[in-house]
């Protein structure tokens, strides 16, 4: 006589795999979760692999960014400085770093933060802004408005009559009210851009795709240059199962960023679902070439089905270039 096998729900199941546990909890917003996730793994596998650092540095980030915001800078630079020993690449780590040099009124510490953002991201808009900020507070009103100048007509401002507003202020002497002015030029979409996708990551994990189709829609609308916002509306078109739209968003990301790995990856998944197998094969190609250890890419390439189906139930959690 054999015995059934058991389907009590007290039944032991296998433990969940805490590389994606990580990355949900990460998608989630769910940081300290996502940490302990990526303990468990130097606990039973070793040391961490460069990506799975450059996912840890990008919670400690934002787990220092909400310090920053709550007025508590001493924990901020203890996650920021654990970030950069685990992604010292990463521009925007640099970025905040010089934010809290800002904050100790520490100026030339600061400045050298955000040059090393842009050493690393030549595009990245905040950093320039901050070092423009800089030299008019140091004097340099002249090379800071012709710095400000060159930015505008590089990479145009959000308001510009906002921005044209702060050049007016820093050159009749008010440089902290012609400051925040041109900061608010460029940044004063942060908190909007935030909510809205939070909330399309939100309404994906409820299952509700259509509706997050529509708030990435209107992301996208709001913030063209953001690859991000692209990136959102290919997922939520990923989750539709519209395979050719989540490519064109995907690609629209990339246009904005080439070397934004988590979107060639739904590029390619994309690409997969409609049978065009070798393309998305090159697309994983360019990422393994630029990241050896990318396991999203070496995964697809060498499970895909599995790959596809572990994929596409994340979210990517990129960090923003400003």
């Amino acid at each position: 006589m054999t015995t059934a096998p058991s389907t009590s729900p007290n039944a032991a199941r296998p433990a969940p795999d805490p590389w994606d546990e990580a990355l949900r909890s990460r998608r989630a917003g769910r940081l300290e979760e996502s940490l302990r996730a990526l303990s468990r793994i130097v606990v039973t596998s070793g040391p961490l692999t460069a990506a799975a650092r450059r996912l840890r540095a990008s919670v400690q980030r934002d787990l220092g960014i909400a310090a920053r915001l709550c007025g508590d800078i001493d924990r901020a630079e203890s996650w920021v400085g654990r970030g950069l020993e685990d992604a010292p690449e990463y521009p925007d780590l640099h970025f905040e770093r010089g934010l809290l040099w800002l904050e100790r009124g520490k100026l030339d510490d600061a400045r050298a933060s955000f040059q090393d953002a842009l050493d690393r991201a030549p595009g990245f808009t905040a950093a320039s802004l901050e070092i423009a900020l800089l030299d008019a507070r140091s004097g340099r009103l002249g090379e800071a408005v012709a710095a400000l100048r060159r930015l505008a007509d590089t990479r145009p401002p959000a308001d510009a009559r906002l921005f044209q507003a702060g050049l007016e202020r820093m050159r009749s002497g008010s440089w902290e009210a012609g400051s925040e002015q041109l900061r608010g030029a460029y940044r004063v979409h942060e908190t909007a851009w935030r909510q809205g996708s939070l909330r399309v990551g939100q309404l994906l994990d409820e299952g509700r795709a259509p509706e997050a189709l529509d708030e990435a829609c209107r992301l996208a609308e709001r913030f063209p240059h953001f690859p991000d916002a692209h990136l959102a509306v290919g997922l939520c078109c990923l989750s539709l199962e519209w395979w050719d739209d989540a490519g064109e968003a995907c690609l629209r990301a990339l246009e904005r960023n080439p070397a934004y790995h988590e979107a060639r990856i739904y590029l390619a998944c994309s690409l997969f679902e409609v049978g065009e197998s070798r393309l998305a094969e090159e697309e994983l190609t360019r990422v393994l070439r630029c990241s050896p250890g990318h396991e999203w890419a070496a995964r697809l390439l060498t499970d895909r089905r599995a790959g596809l189906e572990a994929i596409l139930s994340l979210r990517p959690a990129p960090l923003h270039f400003g």
